[in-house]
């Protein structure tokens, strides 16, 4: 999945979790919405330490989690140096929150899109890939079975 698309799922998501008082927040899980993607960094390593490899552990919960954690100390002074101290202020468990958001909003496009991600690493090494097409098609077959109840039930 593009970069856009993962910032812009995470921004929507932490909107609509903290809503227009909580923008440092949004910021945050927008952020976070890319984080998982820096692992490329480690290529080098990779070939010892297959964790590291792209969509590796940076890919799953438990990766997103420490991410999160690391995050709600370090992003804080980065949103105070970047946008002003109204950005950095706020407690630590609403930035562990807008980060979990963001990273996992990233893990569920990536599992969604044509690759597969080790959700559950490092405690299994089973890949997940969730068909799109499968779950758009049912969503739009379940929203329209659900509308023409609500149609049914509203004209008698």
């Amino acid at each position: 999945m593009d970069p856009f698309s993962h910032l812009l799922l995470a921004y929507l998501l932490g909107f609509g979790v903290f809503g227009v008082h909580g923008l440092q927040y949004v910021v945050a899980a927008a952020f976070a919405g890319a984080i998982p993607d820096a692992d490329v960094v480690f290529y080098p390593l990779s070939s010892r330490l297959p964790l590291l490899r792209h969509r590796g552990i940076s890919h799953s919960i438990v990766g997103v989690t420490g991410i999160a954690v690391v995050g709600a100390f370090v992003v804080p002074p980065m949103l105070t140096w970047a946008f002003g101290a109204g950005f950095g202020s706020g407690s630590f468990g609403f930035f562990f929150i807008a980060l979990e958001i963001g990273g996992l909003s990233h893990v569920l496009l990536d599992a969604m899109d044509h690759w597969s991600v080790p959700i559950f690493a490092p405690l299994s090494k089973h890949e997940y890939h969730f068909d799109a097409d499968r779950i758009m098609n049912f969503g739009a077959m379940s929203f329209t079975v659900f509308s023409y109840g609500i149609l049914i039930y509203e004209r008698g």
